[in-house]
C-alpha cells in the first residue's frame, strides 16, 4: 500500500452533490463505481494559474481518465485525454478569467466500477523544475565512467541553479555533483566512475534548487507506474582460477 503526503487539504468526492464547488488548492479522491461522470465547479481569483492533474492508471486504477472543461454557458473549452504513450493519466493548466469554469471527469471508454477510482489535484502553478534520467541500467566499458543522461525542464519562469547528484551508490562507485544554470540547455550528463572493485547495485538521482529537493523517476509503461531507482552493472570479469583450469 502506498500513501501520498501533501500539504494541501485531501477530500473525498461527495456523490450526493451533482457538482462539487472547488476551494483550491486541494486534492480530491473519487470513484466512478456507478456514476458515468463526476462534475466540478472551479472559481479562482482572476489571473491565478492552476495545474489540474488526474492520477488513475499510475495508482493502479482501471480508469482511463478524460477531462472536459466548459464555461458557465456550457461551451466546451478543452478536452484532455492523456500525457502520451508512457503516461495514460491526464494533466493540464488553467488560468482563471475570474468566472467559473466547469470540469467533467469520465472514463475514455465510458466504463464504471469499483476499480475506476482517481485522485485529482488542483495545485497552484509556481516557479519549479522537473527532471528525468533516461535509461534503467548503466554499465561501464573498459572501466570508463558511466554517462547518465538527464532531461530537465523549468516551469513558470524558474531560473535558479539546479544541482544534480547520484546518491546511494553501490560500493566502488563515485560521482561529482553537476550544476546547471539558467543558460544550460537540456539534456545534460552526470558521470559516475567505477573503481577496480566496483559492485553492481541500485542508486538514485536527486535534483536540488534552493530548498527544493526532488528524486528522479522513470516511467515503466509495462507496469503503468514509475520507479525512483536506477541500476549500475559492473563488467563481467572471468575468474582467474577458472581460466587456469581450462
Amino acid at each position: 500500500m502506498s500513501v501520498t503526503c501533501t500539504p494541501y487539504p485531501s477530500l473525498v468526492f461527495i456523490k450526493e452533490k451533482q457538482t462539487k464547488l472547488i476551494d483550491a488548492p486541494c486534492i480530491i479522491s473519487g470513484c466512478l463505481d456507478m456514476e458515468k461522470s463526476h462534475d466540478f465547479e472551479l472559481k479562482f481569483k482572476k489571473g491565478d494559474k492552476y495545474k489540474i492533474k488526474i492520477d488513475a492508471r499510475s495508482i493502479g486504477s482501471d480508469l482511463d481518465p478524460l477531462v472536459v472543461q466548459k464555461d458557465g454557458l456550457g461551451k466546451e473549452l478543452k478536452r484532455v485525454d492523456d500525457e502520451g504513450a508512457a503516461n495514460r493519466d491526464a494533466s493540464f493548466e488553467v488560468t482563471s478569467t475570474g468566472d467559473s469554469t466547469f470540469l467533467k471527469i469520465v472514463d475514455l471508454h465510458n466504463h464504471t466500477g469499483e476499480t475506476y477510482y482517481y485522485r485529482v489535484s488542483f495545485i497552484p502553478v509556481v516557479s519549479d523544475f522537473e527532471f528525468t534520467a533516461d535509461g534503467e541500467s548503466f554499465s561501464p566499458k573498459d572501466n570508463k565512467p558511466v554517462e547518465v543522461p538527464i532531461k530537465f525542464s523549468r516551469v513558470a519562469g524558474h531560473s535558479a541553479d539546479i544541482v544534480f547528484k547520484a546518491i546511494d551508490l553501490p560500493k566502488g562507485w563515485s560521482a561529482e555533483e553537476l550544476k546547471v544554470t539558467s543558460k544550460t540547455v537540456s539534456p545534460v550528463k552526470i558521470l559516475i566512475k567505477p573503481d577496480d572493485k566496483a559492485e553492481s547495485g541500485f542508486f538514485k538521482i536527486t535534483g536540488k534548487s534552493g530548498d527544493v529537493i526532488k528524486t528522479g523517476v522513470r516511467n515503466v509503461p509495462s507496469l503503468e507506474s514509475t520507479l525512483d531507482d536506477y541500476y549500475l552493472l559492473t563488467e563481467f570479469k572471468e575468474n582467474k582460477d577458472t581460466k587456469k583450469k581450462k
